[in-house]
């Protein structure tokens, strides 16, 4: 007969150490494998992919931070009292009512002091009415603009500026605070 020799006794431990090590091995196979089948070309898009994420997800990060800083400095401003004539009730602007002045040009320089003496001169860049009630309104730099061509292309003004008289004109424009939006000037 055969002399067998007694099977080694082995502990639960052992066998579960044998296991783990068998995973382990068969893990670090497939990576490696991985790896090696993956060439190099992969691994740069791999690595491109994630510089895209990182980079997405900074952009985003930095877009949220600067939305919430947005947010709390109009929160940290006080509100600005709207203009009584902004807006109608029903939120449309109000229309601008064009209104016809007749008077006398003024030079704007001096028009508050003494109206007689501030007669229109060809170095006038800054322009006024006087109305016929004694009320004198300021141009604004559109009226300025509009009144300075007026005086250049109309040759009757030019004539009346050279002599030095009053120039009496007709002036359509909108009055918005204490100036006028010169719409037209005749």
């Amino acid at each position: 007969m055969c002399k067998c020799e007694p099977a080694p006794v082995i502990t639960r431990r052992e066998i579960d150490e044998a296991a783990l090590r068998r995973k382990c091995t068969l893990f670090h196979g497939q990576a490696e494998e991985s790896v090696a089948r993956m060439g190099e070309g992969d691994f740069k898009d791999f690595k491109g992919d994630i510089f895209m994420k990182v980079l997405a997800i900074t952009g985003a990060t930095a877009l949220l931070l600067s939305v919430a800083g947005w947010a709390q400095d109009s929160k940290s401003q006080p509100a600005q009292p709207a203009a009584a004539s902004s807006q109608t009730p029903n939120g449309a602007l109000p229309e601008l009512k064009t209104v016809t002045y007749k008077g006398t040009l003024l030079d704007a320089s001096c028009a508050g002091k003494q109206a007689e003496n501030c007669k229109v001169s060809e170095g006038t860049k800054e322009f006024a009415i006087q109305t016929k009630d004694g009320k004198t309104l300021l141009f604004d730099s559109v009226g300025n603009l509009r009144t300075e061509e007026a005086i250049k292309n109309k040759k009757h003004w030019k004539e009346i500026v050279s002599n030095g008289k009053p120039i009496s004109a007709k002036v359509s424009a909108h009055l918005e605070g204490d100036k006028l939006t010169v719409v037209s000037i005749n």
